[in-house]
């Protein structure tokens, strides 16, 4: 539905067979809303739509077989340009409005080249970790970053000290970080820090938002597990943690964070890469409401002076326990590397 919130009316639009829809830039003609340009997944893959609101036409302006992540767009006489950004790089176009056709003016590729590791004989490198991801990752319990209870720091001094040995890790969750900005920087990082594993748990970012797409959300999560592939790591992914704050009242909530776990479950066994099913996990823990006592409290608490809303959607130190044991149990399950210089 549209709300014209200078009418305070609004209308339903009947476009039917999307399974996602981004939030629309308007286009106006004598101060009133003319057309709606958004993104929208009809195809198994989000293009950018042209529906003006008056005549009822939809017009498909790209159609490609990769997502459109974002777009800008200008007015000319003839129709319009505007420029569409995906994880290969932009492309700008022109519609011509009388013969309802896009024509492609100009592509720019964002070319990152893979460096493949160099798979050493130094233990730091073998017994390395990575963990990418957004706040849980990073550790962030009521607030704050708590490494001590982060499931990085338990998985390396609880679990694995007793079932494989010293290791460490690299902490490369970065907090509030969506999956097509952790594409972005997954290259980068990697080549930054070269380790064997590679501990990923992304998405819970995505799913509460209203312009939340399955299609773009999966495409962003295989560019980074290929990105690691390519690098020879060894990939273990994970699906999501629940929330329980005001989200967690809604089922569009649930049900996307259900969808993407099932969509990383099934990357995984594409890509033939070791999973983990946290949500399950979590879920299954002393039901029906067991699963909230893994998660931070929901309240106000004073931070350096500041109050601070804990929102109860990070993992407490509990949650962080299960995460690092699952984590833990896929890593130690890898064959060991074969001796190497025996004479």
């Amino acid at each position: 539905a549209y709300y014209d919130h200078r009418r305070r009316s609004n209308q339903t639009l009947p476009l039917k067979g999307m399974t996602a829809i981004g939030l629309p830039g308007v286009i106006e003609r004598s101060g009133k809303p003319f057309a709606l340009l958004f993104l929208a997944d009809i195809s198994g893959n989000d293009d950018l739509y042209l529906y003006e609101i008056g005549s009822g036409s939809l017009d498909r302006l790209t159609a490609t077989p990769y997502c459109e992540k974002s777009f800008t767009w200008r007015e000319i006489p003839a129709g319009l340009e505007f420029e569409t950004v995906h994880l290969r790089g932009s492309s700008r176009y022109r519609f011509d409005a009388a013969r309802r056709q896009s024509t492609l003016l100009e592509e720019e590729t964002r070319a990152f080249p893979r460096k493949k590791a160099v798979i050493a004989a130094e233990q730091e490198y073998h017994n390395t970790y990575v963990g990418f991801g957004d706040s849980i990752t990073w550790g962030q319990i009521e607030g704050v970053q708590r490494l001590d209870l982060c499931f990085l720091t338990q998985m390396r001094d609880t679990f694995l000290a007793l079932n494989y040995g010293p290791a460490d890790y690299v902490n490369l969750g970065i907090p509030g970080d969506e999956t097509y900005e952790a594409a972005l920087r997954v290259d980068e990082d990697l080549d930054a820090h070269p380790a064997l594993y590679f501990l990923m748990m992304l998405g819970v970012n995505d799913v509460w938002r209203s312009g939340f797409s399955l299609a773009s959300s999966l495409e962003n999560l295989s560019y980074i597990i290929d990105a690691a592939l390519e690098r020879d790591m060894r990939v273990i992914v994970s699906t999501l943690t629940p929330r329980k704050d005001i989200f967690s009242a809604y089922q569009y909530y649930w049900d996307n964070l259900r969808s993407l776990s099932s969509g990383i479950l099934g990357l995984a066994a594409q890509k033939g890469t070791p999973s983990i099913d946290t949500l399950s996990a979590i879920m299954d823990t002393d039901p029906p409401d067991g699963w909230k006592d893994l998660l931070e409290t929901p309240g106000m608490i004073v931070i350096d002076g500041e109050e601070v809303e804990i929102k109860g959607n990070h993992p407490n130190g509990a949650g962080h326990a299960l995460i690092a044991s699952l984590f833990a149990d896929a890593l130690v399950k890898f064959s060991p590397f074969p001796p190497q210089n025996i004479r």
